[in-house]
């Protein structure tokens, strides 16, 4: 577990620009990946500078080849996720070409393709360097051959390989900003796509039920802008086990 969470950290270091994203466990490509999961190699076409404006894209890339699922797109373009765990996309070039996971990609007025956003706390993409792949493929390959990794996309796919049967603990869950003066963000150490969903439930400190949801993603967002200042109680559960932290409204 060590040696998985190293090689985490090493890839997010490289990844993501050096500011404060908070993964505590950064999954790799292959852990986030299902059978229902649109993966593609792609060349990089055309590359954008960074506006200042709320919309950023950053590039756009065109499907060479689709390894596994069914998507129609021919492009896309990559924009800004909206988080400090945005990748720096200043390491492509045009002519790359890169191996991209999504699943349904999003729509703007201003992209010429459909979006599709990188980073997070999960390994989106890979790069293809003379018929090599790189990048966190799984917890312990982080260098492979194209054709290799195309022969081995089916396991890459099976969940059960990665699912692990881990004691859930106050440590594995990070609450911030705490205290809050809008919402607040969950980061958990668990690859929420190879395990039961976490489920959440936001308690006033009278003990009233103001909010539940489930976490689909490994950074997971709580509402609370709209909440008066005080303190409540955030119930988080996995499985049979759940934790409880106190929140600090502003």
């Amino acid at each position: 577990m060590k040696k998985i969470f190293t090689l985490s950290l090493i890839s997010l270091c490289l990844h993501f620009n050096a500011t404060a994203c908070s993964c505590i466990y950064f999954a790799s490509f292959c852990e986030s990946t299902t059978t229902e999961s649109n993966v593609v190699e792609v060349e990089v076409s055309q590359k954008y500078n960074s506006p200042t404006d709320e919309f950023s894209k950053f590039m756009d890339v065109s499907i060479v080849e689709v390894l596994n699922g069914i998507t129609s797109e021919t492009h896309l373009t990559i924009v800004d996720n909206g988080t400090s765990c945005d990748v720096n996309h200043q390491q492509f070039a045009i002519g790359d070409h890169l191996i991209l996971r999504f699943l349904n990609p999003g729509t703007n007025s201003e992209a010429n393709f459909p979006t599709l956003s990188l980073g997070g706390c999960t390994e989106d993409f890979l790069k293809i360097d003379d018929d090599t792949v790189t990048g966190l493929i799984n917890p312990d390959l982080t260098s492979q051959s194209l054709s290799d990794f195309k022969d081995d996309l089916m396991s890459c796919t099976d969940l059960t390989l990665y699912d692990r049967d881990i004691e859930f603990l106050d440590e594995d869950i990070l609450i911030f900003p705490n205290p809050t003066f809008e919402d607040i963000d969950v980061a958990t150490g668990f690859t929420i796509l190879t395990l039961d969903l976490l489920s959440y439930q936001l308690f006033a400190a009278a003990g009233q039920l103001l909010s539940e949801g489930e976490f689909t993603r490994i950074d997971s967002r709580v509402k609370m802008k709209n909440l008066p200042n005080g303190f409540y109680f955030l119930k988080i559960r996995y499985k049979d086990q759940f934790i409880v932290r106190k929140v600090i409204k502003r």
